[in-house]
């Protein structure tokens, strides 16, 4: 199956992350940052966003960071598009990471 297709499959499955509430993201993302004891928890990967795109990094970026997490690796969502998009996209992902709140 060649890529375009692929991606078209993908976009007709079901999103039911959207269907949770912010809240119940983090509580989520507690559990998996609670089995990392004694270690850094560093989330990487997820799917190509589609649509407001920087918003949904922004969420997700402050998703991990309330729930314990001390980052994210972002590869498809910054890379694949644009340099100018991605560099946007990295610094509203940055800025997010660099609140103060977030400071261990």
């Amino acid at each position: 199956m060649d890529y375009k297709k692929k991606m078209e499959e993908e976009q007709k499955k079901p999103n039911y992350d959207s269907l949770l509430t912010k809240e119940q993201h983090i509580k989520r993302t507690k559990i998996v940052v609670g089995a990392g004891t004694r270690t850094f928890v560093i989330f990487s990967g997820g799917p190509r966003i589609t649509g407001e795109a920087k918003v949904a990094l922004e969420n997700s970026t402050e998703i991990i960071m309330e729930a314990g997490g001390e980052g994210r690796i972002i590869g498809r969502n910054l890379w694949g598009v644009p340099t100018e998009t991605g560099l946007e996209y990295a610094d509203a992902v940055k800025e997010v990471m660099q609140n103060e709140k977030f400071r261990r």
